[in-house]
């Protein structure tokens, strides 16, 4: 059932504020630097709550200030769960967001290796503060990868029962589809918050078989529908919160619905055809996002079969596609154009003479594939070398 949700503005500054307690381990300090009223309104609940991040050997991980949890002064049986996103100097957390394995993850579903990693290293810390006093209501907020991580603790504690709500900011996709429905089903779809700027690269990846978390209204979108890919579109303090300002969650998802988002394969491969007039929209790139899901969806496979043959997930989208194609009527036929389409994106101009089955390979489905993970990608590279 829908839970008393917190302002868009105070959940967007409590996701910038955790920022500031990267090098402080006093959660006083942390919250006596916090913008707005939240100081006035919220008090810690014990230390600073310490992650691991980074993949590969032992010296390649580290582990830093990742969460705080706080409580409502005058209802302390109201807590708030925040988790921070990427420390953008920090390689190892691009590495956690970069690592494409898969595991089991709440309730059993699948998810990224990476972000379930980080999420199972805070939970004791976690939860030893949120279980060691009465807790009614437990909002749990995330920027980035900390959105990510967010959404595994959300369906965690809603999968054991308690009164939760959900707030990502630019938050990248954590699961595959079963995760996402889990996701809704645990927390409600009402009581999930997703905003993301259409112009930020980071809720776009990972691509198909990881998706958002399902919900009716498909996320909260700001920023409006035009223009390329932006590094700064990324930002909780010169860009999201910005966008959210003092309107309600009624107004934003109002704001952002210009876009029917649960069409059909044909909507979506219209609306890329538009789109994709510009190589390198970030319109276009959306559109293609969502022909892809409602392509593959279609593919007469199992995805977890497919998982055990697959080294990476870009493997097992080429080889996805390549089932798309070889089937005979709609789903063949659209997947050649999906193909062109991702090419003219791409800039590459191969759309113009067009694209034949006897063309498509699985090679050659992976090298476009890569070719636009490293199109999203790059942005991702210039936000860490512009705040570096």
């Amino acid at each position: 059932m829908p839970v008393t949700a917190l302002r868009p503005r105070e959940s967007a500054l409590m996701a910038n504020m955790i920022y500031g307690g990267l090098q402080l381990d006093d959660p006083d300090q942390i919250m006596a630097g916090a913008v707005g009223d939240l100081n006035t309104r919220w008090a810690p609940v014990g230390d600073t709550i310490k992650g691991r991040s980074g993949v590969g050997p032992k010296f390649m991980k580290r582990n830093s200030n990742f969460a705080m949890v706080l409580q409502r002064k005058g209802a302390p049986t109201e807590k708030a769960v925040v988790i921070r996103g990427t420390q953008k100097t920090s390689l190892r957390d691009w590495l956690t967001n970069g690592n494409m394995g898969v595991t089991p993850g709440p309730g059993g579903t699948v998810v990224h290796m990476g972000f379930n990693r980080v999420f199972k290293s805070i939970l004791p810390d976690v939860d030893a503060a949120v279980t060691g006093s009465r807790t009614d209501l437990l909002h749990v907020v995330g920027h980035s990868l900390g959105g990510a991580i967010a959404t595994h603790m959300a369906t965690h504690y809603a999968l054991a029962g308690r009164s939760v709500a959900l707030y990502t900011y630019g938050a990248p996709r954590p699961g595959f589809y079963d995760f996402s429905r889990k996701v809704r089903s645990a927390v409600g779809p009402n009581n999930v918050y997703r905003v993301y700027d259409l112009r930020d690269p980071v809720p776009m990846v990972p691509l198909f078989p990881f998706f958002h978390p399902n919900s009716p209204s498909d996320g909260i979108r700001v920023g409006g529908s035009t223009g390329r890919i932006s590094v700064g579109a990324h930002d909780m303090e010169s860009n999201y919160i910005r966008q959210v300002g003092e309107s309600d969650w009624t107004a934003l998802t109002r704001e952002g619905a210009g876009y029917k988002s649960h069409q059909g394969l044909d909507y979506w491969l219209e609306e890329a055809g538009r789109a994709t007039r510009i190589p390198g929209a970030s319109l276009g790139l959306w559109a293609l996002g969502k022909a892809l899901q409602a392509l593959l969806k279609l593919v007469a496979v199992s995805v977890q079969f497919v998982i055990g043959v697959a080294a990476t997930t870009l493997d097992l989208m080429a080889w996805l596609l390549t089932k798309a194609v070889e089937m005979a009527g709609k789903i063949g036929s659209s997947a050649l154009r999906w193909i062109g389409l991702a090419l003219r994106w791409l800039g590459r101009g191969a759309y113009n003479a067009g694209v034949t089955a006897g063309q498509v390979t699985r090679a050659f489905l992976r090298y476009v594939l890569d070719l636009m993970t490293r199109a999203i990608f790059t942005p991702i590279n210039a936000a860490i070398n512009a705040f570096t």
